[in-house]
């Protein structure tokens, strides 16, 4: 079964197991790096807690700092591929597709009011 994340027209699909790992690991991050009553924090915890597989988790730019978003998709993407538990497959999407709706993230901060 796949999911995706969103952010505005762009969506990264993956497999629900991936998506799921990685919106796992950007809680944490995020919760680590920003602390767990930061709106970013947030937002994740309630998305991780309402995960199901086929869920496309869509952020919307109004309602998180996109640069916060960013950086913590980047740092789950970049310890799930050093992690072993990825397959060839499962690391060609976090280093392709995964990569790529990071950088979509980042424009759409750079181009935020």
């Amino acid at each position: 079964m796949s999911s995706a994340f969103k952010l505005n027209e762009y969506i990264c699909w993956g497999t629900a197991g991936a998506v799921e790992d990685i919106l796992s690991r950007a809680t944490e991050l995020s919760n680590s790096m920003f602390g767990a009553d930061a709106p970013i924090s947030a937002l994740l915890a309630e998305e991780q807690k309402l995960y199901w597989g086929g869920k496309v988790v869509a952020f919307e730019s109004s309602k998180v700092s996109l640069v916060r978003l960013a950086a913590v998709l980047e740092a789950a993407c970049e310890q799930a591929r050093t992690s072993g538990m990825f397959t060839e497959v499962g690391i060609a999407w976090l280093t392709g597709p995964l990569a790529e709706f990071c950088q979509q993230v980042k424009l759409a901060a750079r181009d935020a009011p």
